[in-house]
Formats: structure tokens, sequence, C-alpha cells
């Protein structure tokens, strides 16, 4: 048992009922079902879902793309987005959203599960260097000495409190 839980959405109620027993076969724990992009929203706050399946063409005002999009940016959960629509415009919009991937219905379960892992895997390591980076910007901003950060090309990219101190600029003048 993988004992990670999915939100699931999906404006079809047996299409949603037979996703739901596919991931309960696999071992995942299906904490809810939302309807609309709007129920999406709510669930996943309310819920912390670790994974949201969301078919991406919902009745009413929002679509899938447009919800995937606010809960990764307020709750940070990875979305994979479910469609029977191909369009490359669909395609296109769903590429420049923060989707973990693109099922295309009607979809094996083995697809389904793979597709899960590696979002699930993903969104861990990507979280983890987050997390490492958000530990080393303290450390540097807490150092007394002055460090100044800078990338390839040598732009600034940061600047911790000493060296704005010491060369008079602040961090968002230097970058």
């Amino acid at each position: 048992m993988t004992g990670k839980s999915v939100l699931i959405v999906e404006d079809e109620c047996i299409i949603a009922t037979d996703i739901q027993f596919s991931l309960e076969g696999m071992g995942y724990e299906v904490c809810g079902q939302a309807s609309s992009g709007e129920d999406a929203i709510e669930k996943a706050l309310r819920l912390s879902p670790d994974i949201i399946l969301m078919d991406i063409n919902l009745k009413g005002e929002m679509d899938g793309i447009v919800a995937a999009d606010i809960i990764y940016q307020t709750n940070n959960i990875p979305v994979i987005y479910l469609t029977a629509n191909s369009n490359e415009q669909l395609l296109e919009r769903a590429k420049h959203s923060h989707a973990y991937g693109y099922l295309l219905k009607p979809f094996d379960e083995r697809e389904m599960k793979s597709m899960i892992e590696l979002s699930l895997e993903k969104h861990e390591f990507e979280s983890q260097i987050h997390r490492k980076r958000d530990w080393l910007t303290t450390i540097l901003r807490s150092i007394t000495d002055a460090v100044i950060v800078s990338g390839n090309n040598g732009n600034i990219q940061m600047m911790n409190p000493s060296a704005e101190r010491l060369t008079g600029w602040s961090e968002a003048e230097a970058i």
C-alpha cells in the first residue's frame, strides 16, 4: 500500500468512480472527488492530498488548468491532467502550467500508476531542493562576513546584509 492520498477532479461521475476504484486497487487513498475547478480548489485546501488527478475540461466557469495553477501556487500540490482532448492549443496551455503529467483518456492503470509514482517522486525531489536552497539562503544571510553570490554570467544573484552594508547597495540594486 502506498499510503498516498489522491484527489480526483472529474465532472463525469461514472469516470470519477472508475478512477477511484482503480486508484484504490493500486493502494492509493482517494481523499475526495471534485466536479468543478472551484470545488477542486476548496477540497485541495481542506484535504491537502499528496497529488491531484485533474480533468482539464470541467463544467463551470473555471477549467482544470486554471484550477491546477491556483492549487499549485497556494498549496504546492502536484497535478496530473486527465483529458480526452489532445488538441495543440490545450497541450500548449497545459505545458505552461505547473503540471507533473498529462494522460489521455482512456488510459490504462499501469500508465496511470507510473505517471503518479513519477510525479510524486519528482515533487519530493523538487521539495528537497527548495528546502536546501532555503536553508542555504538562511545561512548566507546570517553570516557576518559579506557574501555576494553571482551566476556563471557574472551577474549578482544574492547579497547578504553584511555585503549590503559594505557596498552601500541594497540587494535589489545590485541585482
